[in-house]
């Protein structure tokens, strides 16, 4: 693994380089983390897929890790053109994106309207549909985004903050006080009617015990994207590949060759 600094559209993108063993494959894997997380998340599955011939870049997503934070408020259709941005610096081809949640809405973002740049796509415990239950999980996090903080400046309220968001799954807008205008924005966007756009060979790679974006999303996912392939991990949670690497491992590389399973 080869660690890189290199300023991608007027950013300092911080990424790692996976150097494949032996006779290298043609497709170029692309690692896009998850929100609250970071590029060092794939080195298991990546340097794994790398020892089989399979490499492939894991970068930080501005706003996370050692990549600099937008200049300002950033949408899905922001981290999309950065990430065009980086594979046309780096002339990448025959990309295969491997996106992982927050990753995983950037590649659909992108892929709806630039097929062009991947080969296939392997989206991972991705939201990329939205069920009636995250909808009303998005109206309350506005509303809260909006009426929240009056409220806890009275000092009754103060301790019962973090029991609150933690009570409807909303740490992750806690998380980076500094990013939560872009989290609203990332989050705020229904994908549902892209889907039908990404008309690329799909893995679905899930957790079976996802309790973050639950397998309903996959199976709703996979009705709607036009070649997709849904594969369950059993007894895994958000992060399939750190639960159960060899299994995630075989299921993608089973789906390289011919984006088929």
């Amino acid at each position: 693994m080869i660690s890189v600094q290199r300023v991608i559209s007027g950013i300092l993108t911080s990424y790692d380089q996976y150097q494949p063993l032996g006779s290298p494959r043609p497709e170029i894997l692309l690692y896009l983390h998850g929100w609250r997380s970071e590029k060092n998340s794939w080195r298991p599955l990546a340097e794994r897929l790398a020892d089989c011939g399979w490499g492939g870049y894991a970068l930080d997503l501005p706003g996370f890790g050692g990549t600099a934070a937008p200049p300002d408020a950033w949408s899905l259709g922001h981290y999309a053109e950065f990430i065009k941005q980086f594979i046309a610096a780096l002339s990448l081809k025959q990309v295969c994106l491997v996106g992982h949640s927050f990753g995983g809405r950037i590649g659909i973002k992108l892929a709806a309207g630039e097929a062009a740049l991947f080969s296939k796509l392997v989206l991972v415990g991705t939201p990329g549909a939205t069920t009636r239950g995250q909808r009303w999980r998005v109206v309350i996090l506005k509303s809260l985004a909006s009426l929240a903080k009056p409220l806890f400046r009275w000092p009754a309220l103060r301790g019962a903050r973090h029991r609150i968001y933690r009570a409807i799954g909303a740490e992750d807008y806690l998380a980076r006080l500094d990013l939560q205008p872009t989290f609203q924005a990332v989050i705020g966007e229904d994908l549902t009617s892209l889907l039908r756009a990404v008309r690329l060979p799909t893995l679905l790679l899930w957790g079976e015990r996802d309790l973050i974006t639950l397998p309903a999303v996959a199976a709703l996912m996979q009705r709607r994207l036009p070649e997709a392939h849904l594969a369950l991990i059993p007894g895994a949670g958000h992060f399939p590949w750190l639960d159960n690497l060899e299994r995630s491992a075989e299921i993608i590389r089973q789906f390289l060759p011919s984006g088929k399973l």
